[in-house]
């Protein structure tokens, strides 16, 4: 429950394959992404303080955890039907964010029976806790603005299942041009999940397309030819206010992404980057660290802000000091968060057995 799986999709099919050896290579690229996504583009976001167009050029992340998505399915050797990958994802996404939603609430409620001034009212809706199980918002929890990522992320990974058989038709390329389409489609949309969906879509078949597809040289080459344009739309302003765009998963969120993942793509080529522990803990570990990510900030935000000479610091200065306490605190806290989380669940597994175990004696003394 810790990883969801890696963060690699599962495709159709009935037979069961053994797993090829693991990309060793493409973990520590899972684990780099998540670092930056966390520690850099949280720190920069959640701290209101980067400027233009810093806080703007970060923006990529999520759709480049998809690539990494894809990348790892391709790899992979194991193949899963629909219902079977339903449930894959089910106990790997949604299980260890309820009980981190949980957690979330248990926070809130302490603090209101601490605090005078504090009221839970925003929690005598319905509708809040159908916001909460389709992991659209967690009210008043600090730091929580994450969870946006895991219902599109979803969607798009069970939605793979079936377009991977139209893939195998037609060809990877192109049903990429048909997932582009797909993704332009989506622009009309007024739901933004479904928006995002589209863009996801897009990136995780652009993964599995791609990877390990071009040489180093294609790959420089291709950074190269992008680069300029690049950095002459950067300094123009054209990604500017990125946040506004992404929100509606426009053409300019879609060239920033693109373009961010070609010139990280040939980065990363000539570079063999060595297996740390820390990149194991942040692999292994990873979707534990992003769901608990708000309480780290919390107690960061908390620790830093109570330090005069942080709070009256030049802003790169704030980011390197904030990113640095966050990879550290996430980094040491992560085995913690997912005990909580299993104690959680096997809390609930006694409750359910004891239920069901009061449940059958009732019904034989009747």
């Amino acid at each position: 429950m810790q990883n969801i799986d890696n963060l690699s999709i599962d495709t159709s099919g009935t037979t069961a394959q053994p797993r090829k050896p693991r990309d060793t290579q493409l973990d520590i690229y899972r684990a780099l992404t998540l670092i930056l996504m966390v520690c850099v583009t949280h720190a920069m976001w959640w701290d209101f303080n980067t400027p233009e167009p810093y806080s703007s050029i970060i923006l990529f992340t999520s759709p480049l955890m998809l690539f990494i998505a894809g990348a790892a399915m391709k790899v992979s050797g194991r193949r899963k039907g629909f219902g079977e990958t339903v449930s894959n994802r089910f106990k790997r996404v949604w299980l260890p964010y309820y009980i981190y939603a949980g957690w979330g609430v248990a926070y809130l409620v302490i603090f209101a029976i601490l605090s005078d001034h504090y009221d839970m009212g925003s929690y005598s809706s319905p509708i809040t806790y159908g916001k909460i199980l389709a992991g659209l918002e967690l009210p008043d929890v600090p730091y929580a603005w994450q969870i946006w990522f895991i219902l599109p992320y979803f969607i798009a990974s069970v939605l793979f299942v079936v377009q991977r058989k139209w893939m195998d038709k037609l060809g990877g390329w192109t049903y990429l041009a048909i997932a582009f389409a797909l993704y332009l489609a989506t622009f009309a949309q007024p739901c933004d999940v479904v928006r995002y969906i589209g863009i996801f879509n897009f990136f995780l078949i652009l993964g599995f397309v791609c990877y390990r597809r071009y040489s180093r040289r294609t790959l420089t080459i291709a950074a190269i030819i992008i680069s300029v344009p690049f950095i002459l739309l950067t300094t123009a302003g054209f990604f500017n206010d990125m946040q506004t765009h992404k929100s509606y998963v426009d053409l300019r969120y879609f060239i920033l992404c693109f373009c961010s993942l070609v010139i990280l793509s040939a980065i990363v080529s000539w570079i063999r980057f060595p297996q740390t522990r820390i990149f194991s803990i942040w692999n292994k570990y990873g979707y534990t660290i992003y769901l608990y990510q708000s309480f780290v900030f919390t107690v960061v935000f908390m620790g830093l802000y109570s330090i005069e000479a942080f709070a009256t610091s030049s802003s790169i200065i704030k980011l390197s000091i904030l990113s640095l306490s966050v990879f550290v605190i996430a980094t040491i806290s992560a085995p913690l968060c997912l005990y909580m989380e299993t104690s959680l669940l096997a809390i609930l597994k006694r409750v359910a057995q004891t239920s069901k175990a009061l449940c059958r004696s009732t019904g034989r003394m009747w």
